[in-house]
């Protein structure tokens, strides 16, 4: 029997939503780091100061459920957490984060997969065979399986990719603040 194609996405900030970012230039690097691993962080894990960002300039920024920190972890608010926290825990983890405006939480996605298939797939890679750019996805069914998130095993770019399953769950519970690119 064939696997059915599974649909995967890279998760990105809608326009209007609010930013996350730490208070230091130094622990963004530091966060960006530690979350591309895939390695569970809870035990060590120390936030650094987080803020929100509502403007920039002239331009506002609206409250959402996942204020855009990055593409290797997602922030959450409770009520996203609330809404989707069997797929969260299934392949990943929540993370507390130190934010004196709001309660939030990253979500750092700890499932990597070899899911990329690396033959059929296009794009730039660097001399030692790792990608640099991918600009044509084809995944491997059997190997995203029913999983709702993870990360390309290897991968240094870090990204975290949702399948239609998360997707789903998301616009199902009317959350806000994420826009969900085809691969």
């Amino acid at each position: 029997m064939a696997t059915a194609r599974k649909r995967v996405f890279k998760p990105g900030s809608s326009e209007e939503a609010e930013l996350c970012q730490p208070d230091l230039a130094s622990s963004w690097e530091r966060m960006r780091a530690a979350l591309g691993k895939g390695v569970r962080l809870a035990r060590s894990w120390r936030s650094p100061r987080m803020h929100l960002i509502r403007r920039d300039g002239r331009r506002r920024y609206v409250e959402v459920d996942a204020p855009w920190f990055s593409s290797s972890g997602l922030v959450l608010r409770p009520r996203a957490v609330d809404a989707l926290a069997e797929l969260l825990e299934s392949d990943g983890e929540l993370l507390r984060l130190r934010c004196d405006e709001a309660e939030l939480f990253l979500w750092h996605v700890t499932r990597c997969l070899p899911a990329l298939d690396d033959a059929k797939s296009r794009g730039f890679r660097f001399e030692d065979g790792r990608w640099g750019r991918v600009e044509k996805y084809v995944w491997k069914p059997r190997v995203v399986g029913d999983h709702a998130a993870f990360r390309i095993s290897g991968d240094d770019a870090h990204a975290i990719y949702v399948t239609d399953r998360f997707v789903r769950a998301w616009t199902k519970a009317g959350l806000t603040g994420l826009v969900f690119r085809p691969t």
